[in-house]
C-alpha cells in the first residue's frame, strides 16, 4: 500500500509543479518531442492542403534527418512552443541557420529592404532557385544549376538582356552541352549580388574585368599592362573602356558576326563614344579631334559605307594591347608604323609612314594642304559665283527673245559620228567619277543606296571608280591623237585657241544680256563661251588624271616624293572634282537643258545637226564661212530639212 502511494506521487509531481508554476513564465521547454515524425503525424493529412508534406521528399538528398536536417531546424519557431501539435503560424522557414549565404541574399540586390516602397511585388527566395517548398535538390540538380540558370533568372530578368544572353556566346555554349560558358552566377554572382551599375556600384567596372579574367587570362593580362587597364585597374578611373563598354553584358559575339559590338563596322562607333566626347576628353587629357580626322580620311569615309576591308581603330591600334604612341610597345610607335601599315600595304616604307596619321585640313597640321584647301574653297566660290551670274542674265534675255524663232529650218552637221561617241564615253566616266568619288566623301546620302545594293564592300566604289578614271585617260589619250593626227581635229584645235577677240566678245555680250547692245556678237565655229569650257575640261582631266594615279599607287608614290606633298595631291584631287562637278553643272548642262535657246535640251549630242536658225543665232560668222565656201567650191554642207 505505501509503495503505490509513493509511485502514484512520484508521477503526479511533474503535472503539480508545472500547476504551481507562475502564470507570468510560459512554459519554454517543450514537453514534446521535436523529431520530423511528430511533424509529419499532423502535416501528412490532418491539415489543410497548402500546409501538407509528403513524406518521401525528405527521403532525398541534402535535406535529410540523417543529415542532421529536421523541420524544426528550418521552421525555429516550432521548437519553441510547447505544444507543437497547436503551434500556430511558423512564418516563413529560415534559410539562415545553416546557411550563411541567407545573410548575403539580405546585402544583396534581391534585398527586400533595398526595393522598399518602389512597387516590386515579388522578390526571389532561397526556393525560387533551389527548389520550392521541401523539394530542396543539391544545386547539380536544382534551378540552381548552370544550365538552368537562364531560365530561372529569366523569370524576374526577361527581355532584351535574357535574349541577348541566349544568343551570345557565352548562352550558346553554356546550352549547347560542350561546357565553358559561363551562366548567370558566373559574372554576378550567386547570393551577393550587387548593382552591374557604377553609380550605385562604384567598383563594379574593376571587378567585372577581373570576373572576364577568370576565363580569359592572356586578355586580361594584356589588358591590365594596356592604357585602358592602367587607368582602370591601377588609377580606378570609371571612365577607362573595361571588358563590358567594348563587348557589352550579355549580346557578346564573334568579332566577324555583324550583330558582335566589336565588329569592324561598330568599333569606330564604339570608341567614338569615349574619344569623341569632349567632356571625357578634357577630364582625362584624351588627344582631341582623333575621331574627326580619322571620318574625314579614306578609311574613316570607306568604313562609313559598311567597308570591312579598310583600318579601323583595332587595326592599328590593337584590341587589347593600346599603348600611346610615344610607347615602343605600341604597334602605332614611330618605329613600329611600317609593320602596322605593311600589314594592307605591303611595302609601304619610311615615306609612306611619315607625318602625323590623324590628319585634318588646318593649319598647325600641314600648312601646304590648309592652303591648297582654302585657296580652293575661294576660286571655287568666284569661279562658279561668276558663273551663276553670267547664266542668270543669259536666261532672262534669251527668255524675252525665244519668241521670235522659227520651229524649223534647214541644218548643219555639227558633230559628226565619232565625236558622238566619244562625247558619250566621256560623259558616260565623267559622271562615274563624279558619283562614286561623292559617294566617299558622302557614304550615308540616300543617292548612295544603288551602291550598297550592288555590294556592301568599299572595294567595289574603289573599283568602279578606278575603271572610270582609265577610260577618262584613254579619252583623254584618243583626244590628243584626235587634235594632233586628223585633219578636222587640226582645224577645229586653230579654233579652239583663245584670242583677244573673245575678251572683246564677252563684254560686247554682257551689254546684250543687260540691255546695252541690240544685238549678239558674231560668234565664230566657237563662241568664248565654248573655249572656256573646252581648256577648263582639258585643265582638269590633266589634274584629276595625275593626282588620281598618285593616290592609286600610293605606296609607290611614297616612295618618290615626302608624305606631305602627297596630302597635297589628296587636297587637290578632292577640291578639282567638286569645281569640275560644279562647273559641269552649272556652266554645261545651263546650256544644254536650260538655255531658252536650246531648252528642254539641244539635241545635238544626239543628232550631230543644228538647225542654220540656231547657228545664225548662235555661230553667225560660221555660217557666213559656210556660204562662202559653198559660193567658192559649189559644194554644200547644208542638209535639207525633214
Amino acid at each position: 500500500m505505501r509503495r503505490t502511494t509513493w509511485l502514484i506521487l512520484v508521477l503526479t509531481l511533474p503535472s503539480a509543479a508545472a500547476a504551481e508554476k507562475p502564470a507570468s513564465q510560459p512554459a519554454s521547454q517543450p514537453a514534446a518531442k521535436r523529431d520530423n515524425q511528430s511533424c509529419l503525424e499532423c502535416h501528412v493529412d490532418g491539415v489543410d492542403a497548402k500546409y501538407r508534406v509528403d513524406p518521401k521528399r525528405f527521403s532525398t538528398p541534402p535535406h535529410t534527418e540523417e543529415n542532421g536536417v529536421s523541420c524544426v531546424g528550418c521552421h525555429t519557431k516550432a521548437a519553441t512552443v510547447a505544444d507543437v501539435s497547436d503551434h500556430g503560424k511558423l512564418g516563413p522557414a529560415s534559410c539562415s541557420g545553416c546557411h550563411e549565404a541567407d545573410l548575403a541574399m539580405k546585402r544583396s540586390v534581391h534585398s527586400a529592404r533595398r526595393h522598399r516602397g518602389n512597387g516590386r511585388a515579388k522578390l526571389p527566395t532561397c526556393a525560387d532557385c533551389h527548389g520550392s517548398g521541401h523539394a530542396i535538390q543539391p544545386v547539380a540538380s536544382s534551378p540552381a544549376a548552370p544550365k538552368e540558370q537562364p531560365k530561372t533568372c529569366g523569370r524576374c530578368h526577361g527581355g532584351a538582356s535574357h535574349e541577348n544572353y541566349l544568343r551570345s556566346v557565352h548562352g550558346e555554349r553554356l546550352l549547347s552541352g560542350r561546357g565553358g560558358g559561363p551562366s548567370c552566377s558566373s559574372c554576378h554572382g550567386s547570393h551577393a549580388i550587387v548593382a552591374a551599375d557604377i553609380r550605385q556600384n562604384p567598383s563594379f567596372k574593376q571587378k567585372i574585368t577581373r570576373t572576364c579574367g577568370d576565363c580569359h587570362k592572356p586578355e586580361l593580362k594584356v589588358y591590365a599592362e594596356s592604357s585602358h587597364g592602367v587607368a582602370l585597374l591601377e588609377r580606378g578611373s570609371a571612365s577607362s573602356a573595361s571588358c563590358v563598354d567594348c563587348h557589352k553584358s550579355h549580346e557578346i559575339l564573334p568579332p566577324k558576326d555583324p550583330g558582335s559590338a566589336v565588329h569592324a563596322t561598330k568599333v569606330v562607333e564604339d570608341c567614338a563614344g569615349c574619344h569623341a566626347d569632349a567632356r571625357l576628353i578634357k577630364r582625362e587629357h584624351l588627344p582631341a579631334d582623333v575621331v574627326r580626322s580619322y571620318q574625314l580620311s579614306y578609311h574613316g569615309r570607306a568604313g562609313g559605307v559598311g567597308s570591312t576591308r579598310i583600318a579601323v581603330c583595332s587595326s592599328c591600334h590593337d584590341h587589347h594591347a593600346i599603348f600611346p604612341s610615344s610607347d615602343p610597345r605600341s604597334s602605332v610607335h614611330p618605329k613600329n608604323l611600317q609593320t602596322a601599315c605593311g600589314k594592307c600595304h605591303p611595302g609601304a616604307g619610311p615615306n609612306f609612314v611619315a607625318g602625323k596619321i590623324h590628319v585634318v585640313d588646318e593649319r598647325q597640321a600641314n600648312y601646304w594642304s590648309w592652303f591648297a584647301k582654302n585657296a580652293y574653297l575661294w576660286l571655287i566660290v568666284l569661279v562658279i559665283g561668276g558663273m551663276a551670274l553670267h547664266n542668270l542674265l543669259d536666261f532672262v534675255r534669251k527668255q524675252i527673245m525665244r519668241a521670235r524663232r522659227q520651229a524649223s529650218e534647214p541644218y548643219v552637221i555639227r558633230m559628226n559620228r565619232q565625236e558622238r561617241v566619244m562625247h558619250v564615253l566621256l560623259l558616260t566616266s565623267f559622271l562615274t567619277l563624279v558619283y562614286t568619288g561623292f559617294a566617299l566623301i558622302f557614304p550615308h546620302a540616300w543617292w548612295t543606296l544603288p551602291l550598297s545594293w550592288i555590294s556592301d564592300s568599299e572595294g567595289f566604289r574603289g573599283q568602279l571608280h578606278r575603271a572610270a578614271g582609265v577610260m577618262l585617260t584613254l579619252i583623254m589619250v584618243q583626244h590628243i591623237w584626235f587634235l594632233l593626227l586628223t585633219r578636222r581635229g587640226r582645224e577645229q584645235r586653230r579654233e579652239l585657241l583663245p584670242r583677244l577677240r573673245d575678251v572683246r566678245d564677252l563684254w560686247h555680250n554682257l551689254l546684250f544680256y543687260l540691255g546695252r547692245r541690240p544685238t549678239r556678237p558674231r560668234f565664230g565655229r566657237f563662241s568664248y563661251m565654248e573655249k572656256a569650257e573646252y581648256w577648263a575640261l582639258v585643265w582638269g582631266t590633266v589634274v584629276m588624271v595625275a593626282t588620281g594615279f598618285v593616290l592609286w599607287f600610293e605606296v609607290e608614290s611614297a616612295k618618290l616624293m615626302p608624305r606631305w606633298l602627297w596630302e597635297v595631291f589628296q587636297t587637290v584631287h578632292r577640291y578639282e572634282a567638286i569645281l569640275a562637278a560644279l562647273a559641269i553643272l552649272v556652266w554645261h548642262f545651263y546650256y544644254v537643258f536650260v538655255n531658252p535657246d536650246e531648252a528642254p535640251m539641244a539635241l545635238t549630242w544626239l543628232t550631230g545637226k543644228m538647225p542654220l536658225e540656231d547657228l545664225a543665232l548662235q555661230h553667225p560668222e560660221e555660217l557666213a564661212q559656210l556660204k562662202e565656201e559653198e559660193r567658192v567650191s559649189g559644194h554644200s554642207r547644208v542638209g535639207a530639212p525633214a
